[in-house]
């Protein structure tokens, strides 16, 4: 069920190619975002299970909120469709 939204998804992306052209790069920076998240789960995850007590403490300070993942997200997407409006994208070739 999931997979289907992604793939709707996808294809609305696509299409929106031709309009938003500088979409793109606001997806790479959505994906670069999600897998610093990750990077920081995954680090507060190892500083939490450390022997040193003030590192084990600081891995609770390590947590982005999920509202304010969604926030980030929906700001990166909407940055992008407006840089895409304000400059669109000249087209090459005729």
């Amino acid at each position: 069920m999931a997979t289907d939204g992604l793939i709707v998804g996808y294809f609305l992306l696509a299409a929106a190619r031709r309009w938003l052209g500088h979409l793109d790069k606001a997806v790479v920076a959505v994906l670069a975002f999600i897998g610093l998240k990750m990077l920081l789960e995954v680090a507060s995850q190892f500083l939490a299970g450390s022997s040193n007590p003030s590192l084990a403490a600081f891995a609770h300070y390590i947590h982005i909120p999920a509202l304010l993942n969604l926030a980030i997200v929906a700001a990166l997407l909407a940055g992008g469709v407006a840089a895409s409006l304000i400059w669109p994208v000249k087209e090459h070739g005729a």
